[in-house]
């Protein structure tokens, strides 16, 4: 099995800072599933809402082998990634029936192999549609290939991109970790009106 990988290895899950204080990293998994090509990349942050591209490639999974061997190579490789970067977030675009019937079966076996390895590595799961990935990271939902892989070059300092899988890949880890941001301001939020209404209220006057 080949493997098509464009990475910045980085090896540690913590690292200190000049003043020694421990800077704890979040890294988010994105996944553009398919039963022949998957895309995958990996994005972290050190800081609330700034996330730097880590790594981006392709599982060459097989063009004439057998749907189970093709599975079992890419469970294999998923492994491999969870392991070498532990993300605490994995992302994978949302199924779609198409045209196509047989294909979607197929894509689903792929998807449930990623969706098994994602659990299994106790990594938070969220699906997103192929769309609303499109505009939350150009702004439009109808944005082609081209332009969707400028955008991302520009954003997170990538060079090439060793195929589409890839490209998308990266879209999907880009946008999952914005709502991952956003969801946690939210519970913040939330968890600091609960606080403030729940606290007691001062008794004017003086007790007799």
């Amino acid at each position: 099995m080949s493997i098509l990988l464009e990475t910045t290895k980085v090896w540690c899950c913590n690292v200190e800072n000049a003043w020694g204080a421990v800077i704890h990293k979040k890294r988010v998994l994105g996944i553009d599933p398919g039963s022949r090509y998957t895309g995958f990349a990996v994005l972290e942050s050190t800081s609330p809402g700034h996330w730097h591209h880590l790594t981006n490639g392709v599982f060459v999974l097989g063009e004439k082998s057998e749907l189970a061997i093709r599975l079992a190579k890419l469970s294999c490789k998923m492994q491999e990634v969870f392991t070498e970067f532990q993300p605490q977030l994995t992302v994978i675009e949302k199924a779609f029936l198409g045209k196509n019937v047989s294909s979607a079966f197929t894509l689903g076996h792929a998807r449930g192999v990623i969706l098994c390895e994602a659990a299994k590595n106790q990594s938070l799961i969220r699906e997103y549609a192929p769309r609303s990935i499109k505009k939350g990271v150009t702004g439009y939902g109808g944005a082609d290939k081209f332009q969707m892989q400028n955008f991302l070059k520009s954003l997170l300092n990538i060079k090439h991109f060793v195929k589409d899988d890839a490209s998308d890949a990266v879209a999907i880890a880009l946008y999952g970790a914005r709502e991952w941001d956003l969801e946690k301001k939210m519970k913040a939020s939330t968890q600091n009106l609960l606080k403030s209404t729940s606290k007691p209220r001062k008794r004017k006057g003086y007790d007799l």
